[in-house]
């Protein structure tokens, strides 16, 4: 029988034994890269591969994007998950592609032509 006043048979102390470098245990926090959003929403980077924080400042920086680039936006595609636009010029072939990533709030670009 276990009896709680005694601290003299106590011989556990943690992150001391081999057993505390189980290869099962679960670390949220190793391996994890936090994403950083640095949108400069006055003159945000739309290039392959960029983050936003979420749907609302992807779609607030694409139509600044529009404005200071002189690109007027078409949006055949636009959804709570997927955004597509391309200019409306009939010679220019710019065109973006952008989703939500599996988080369910980041934003992403994917392809994104220039001409």
């Amino acid at each position: 029988m276990l009896n709680d006043d005694d601290d003299d048979d106590c011989d556990y102390y943690p992150d001391t034994d081999l057993e505390d470098d189980d290869p099962l245990v679960v670390d949220d926090e190793r391996g994890y890269e936090g994403v950083v959003h640095v949108t400069d929403i006055d003159n945000p980077k739309i290039v392959v591969g960029v983050t936003f924080e979420d749907g609302f400042c992807f779609k607030r920086c694409i139509r600044q994007y529009a404005v200071l680039n002189e690109v007027e936006l078409a949006v055949p595609y636009s959804e709570s998950r997927r955004y597509r636009a391309h200019c409306k010029a009939k010679r220019c072939r710019w065109r973006i592609h952008a989703s939500q990533c599996q988080d369910g709030k980041t934003w992403q670009v994917c392809v994104d032509f220039r001409v």
